[in-house]
Formats: C-alpha cells, structure tokens, sequence
C-alpha cells in the first residue's frame, strides 16, 4: 500500500473520506485524553502534593498560552522536516522518551521541597510533557 506523501504530491488536493476520518479519529483520542490527564495531575496535586487549586490552576492556564506557541514551532519544525519516515513520526519517536520520562517525573514531586519549588517544579515538568515535547 502506497503512502500518503506518495500517493498525494499535491497539498491542494483533496482528502478522501477514508483520510478524514483518520485525521478525525486521531484529534478524538487526544481530545479525550488530555481532559482526563489534567484532571488526574489536578487531583494528585491538590490531594497528594498540597498544592492550592488556585496554584495549580493558573499554572495550567499559564501552559495552555505556551502550548499555543510552542504547537506553532512544532508545526513549523514539521514542515521542514525531510525524512524517509515522515515529516511527523521522526518527531513523535524523538520525544516519545522524554515524555515517558516528564511524566514519571511529574507525579513524583518530592513532599521534602518547600511549597515554592513545588509549583516551578510542576510548571516544568507539565510544561514538558504537554507542551514542549
């Protein structure tokens, strides 16, 4: 079965219906797990972490701003990548390990830091596993 790239060499053509609803069934799963990710990183914050919802909050609110930007790099990054494999999956295995990684190191925030590094510590570590990487 040909590629996609090979198939359609011209972006202005049109998407199969096939192709749309592949497109559409990838945003519904991410759709459905980023609510459920923030909720559980909310929860462990607040319940395990201490942290204030109010903290927390303005933190995530903060990330979504950035996610903005950083989604504009990524796009732009993808489209001038050339590779055998695809312009996308050369970056998803790229950060595939670093968001393993973020994301362990996200829910184990040590209970011995003061408050204050606790919240730079969640804004980075939050950051990198749904922004940046």
């Amino acid at each position: 079965m040909k590629s996609f790239a090979t198939l359609h060499n011209d972006p202005d053509a049109p998407l199969s219906w096939r192709e749309r609803i592949g497109y559409g069934l990838g945003s519904f799963g991410i759709f459905l797990f980023v609510p459920v990710f923030t909720s559980y990183v909310t929860m462990y914050m607040t319940d395990v972490a201490m942290l204030e919802i109010k903290m927390v909050t303005l933190i995530f609110g903060i990330s979504r701003l950035l996610d903005g930007v950083t989604d504009i790099i990524a796009g732009i990054l993808v489209d001038k990548t050339r590779h055998p494999m695809g312009k996308a999956r050369t970056w998803i295995l790229r950060a595939t390990p670093g968001i393993f990684i973020s994301m362990i190191l996200l829910f184990n925030i040590s209970s011995f830091l003061p408050v204050n590094l606790k919240y730079v510590y969640l804004f980075i570590f939050y950051n990198l596993s749904s922004s940046v990487l």
